[in-house]
């Protein structure tokens, strides 16, 4: 009896040992070293000292970036954005119809691989909305490296936020919306991203707007006046 409760003891250890370096590995210890993920929008210069405003009925083409950390061979991932909905509207990926034009995004090209997700989900009531992309090689075994599009999508500026701010948010919540990628080195772990981005969105006046225009405001503006 005391041999089989102290092999019962060693296994359940064993189990809660491999569990905790699953969920460490799954979460990312040193997220220094990991990939980053960035939204930038299309014509617009990517760096710390920008401005951008657009106005009522504009379209926003937005790129989805990653840049894989040195050495890293990516081989999947899996993003997920929020937005409010009654601030932008999505404009589909294509034009087409039926479940097409529910499609959001536009393969970038970065991995070349096999689109797994491409949705949008709404809660019903709530303002705020998600739009999910997925990824993997193929038979092939493509891998990315370095930095490249993973993929694109449009927003139409429908109103002025409340608050004069609005956020695109890459997103880490909870299980079912945590980005992350895989890579050839560790084909089983789920990677967190390093410091997901976020795009900001403030509505100011157009004499405020222009009596700031300045290279040290780091802000996608929204010229909604």
């Amino acid at each position: 009896m005391t041999t089989v409760s102290r092999t019962n003891i060693e296994l359940a250890r064993g189990i809660t040992l491999a569990a905790a370096i699953t969920l460490l590995s799954f979460v990312g210890i040193n997220r220094a070293e990991a990939a980053r993920i960035d939204l930038r929008v299309q014509g617009v210069q990517d760096g710390a000292g920008l401005s951008h405003a657009v106005e009522l009925g504009d379209e926003l083409v937005i790129d989805v970036v990653i840049e894989a950390d040195t050495d890293e061979e990516i081989t999947g991932f899996s993003f997920f954005l929020s937005y409010d909905r009654d601030v932008f509207g999505l404009l589909p990926a294509v034009e087409a119809s039926g479940e097409e034009a529910l499609r959001p995004f536009e393969p970038g090209g970065y991995l070349n691989g096999v689109p797994l997700l491409n949705r949008i989900d709404v809660i019903e009531g709530d303002s705020e909305a998600f739009i999910a992309y997925a990824e993997a090689s193929g038979v092939s075994r493509e891998v990315a490296t370095g930095s490249g599009v993973a993929a694109r999508f449009r927003l139409e500026v429908l109103r002025r936020p409340l608050g004069y701010l609005s956020q695109i948010v890459v997103e880490e919540r909870g299980h079912d919306r945590l980005s992350h990628y895989v890579t050839a080195a560790t084909p089983g772990t789920e990677r967190r991203f390093d410091q997901p981005g976020t795009l900001s969105f403030r509505a100011v006046s157009y004499t405020h707007l222009r009596a700031h225009e300045t290279d040290s405001y780091l802000v996608c503006r929204l010229l909604l006046e």
